[in-house]
């Protein structure tokens, strides 16, 4: 058999290396950033610049010449192990407090190990792919990239629409389950992807309305903080109506059966009415928001029951 020669086994070598030092550093980059720890520089490749930006956080995204991965460097690292001089002690407070060594121990160990968590975690997606099929795996990694970047970094703290959207990084499961089973995908997990992304809405928006005020302090605007409580009931409303349809629609299809159909129709009974209560009233300074705490309660449940009826189904069936 004659050998594939070096230069194939370079061009090897980076493209599996490349991947996994990328999505190494990446982890470490996300959980500097859930503490707020700054990152001057991501680059995607070692050497010199070839082209870049910098985005509105101060990071500058860089693309260089050799692509074997990249590296992430915080606010204040002086050397390769995230080591402090004496100029870090120079910086003034407030951006000393955006660095890796002004970080408590436990949130630096988490920066740490979130790197080679990415890793095991990207090891498990390659491994599903062959002990799987392609189609789970490559839906599952559409998941993962949805959330991060589209939901987490891009929506989450620019627009009260972030869980509107990004609430089908939370739908793909159903897809993903049906797709590993059987590998391939039918209407019925089509259906339950749309329930799950239509019952995102209510779901938040009840639980956002009392706690409103934690969600401003934080700077995350949802649609309470951006439009107010009337808007956001009149959604809660408005959103019931089609994730019910959602929800009745794989029994009225004839793809599950009367164990299903019973528990959409009345679970979706009771969710509209606690949806209704909702969506009709004002509260009022001190109020206790029971209502809204009922709501976002039974959400929880009556996800669960849809999903419990779809298994029953198919063992009563």
């Amino acid at each position: 058999m004659q050998s594939p020669g070096l230069i194939l086994y370079i061009v090897g070598f980076a493209l599996l290396l490349g991947p996994l030092v990328f999505f190494h550093e990446l982890g470490h980059y996300l959980a500097a950033r859930l503490f707020g720890i700054k990152s001057e520089v991501f680059s995607i490749g070692f050497g010199p610049e070839i082209t870049g930006w910098t985005d509105k956080r101060g990071t500058r995204w860089k693309l260089s010449w050799i692509p074997l991965g990249g590296y992430v460097r915080f606010a204040g690292d002086m050397n390769p192990a995230s080591q402090p001089d004496p100029a870090w002690l120079a910086l003034p407070p407030a951006e000393r407090a955006r660095t890796f060594q002004a970080k408590p121990l436990w949130q630096r160990a988490i920066v740490v190990l979130a790197g080679p968590v990415t890793n095991f975690f990207l090891a498990l997606l390659i491994l599903m792919g062959f002990a799987l099929n392609l189609l789970a795996a490559a839906i599952l990694l559409v998941s993962i990239l949805f959330y991060v970047f589209i939901y987490t970094i891009w929506l989450k703290r620019r627009t009260p629409q972030n869980i509107v959207i990004g609430g089908a990084a939370g739908a793909f499961p159903p897809l993903i389950g049906w797709a590993a089973a059987t590998g391939d995908i039918a209407t019925l997990p089509v259906l339950l992807f749309a329930l799950i992304f239509l019952w995102t809405p209510p779901h938040f928006w009840a639980l956002a309305l009392f706690v409103k005020t934690d969600y401003a302090a934080a700077g995350v605007p949802m649609l309470p903080v951006v439009s107010g409580e009337k808007t956001t009931r009149t959604q809660i409303g408005l959103y019931t109506l089609p994730m019910i349809a959602a929800a009745v629609a794989p029994w009225l299809l004839g793809l599950t059966g009367k164990i299903y159909g019973f528990a959409a129709v009345a679970g979706s009974a009771i969710f509209l009415g606690l949806a209704l209560q909702v969506a009709l009233r004002t509260s009022a300074p001190g109020d206790a928001m029971a209502p809204e705490k009922r709501l976002f309660k039974y959400s929880i449940l009556y996800l669960f029951l849809l999903f419990g009826a779809v298994i029953a189904d198919r063992w009563y069936a």
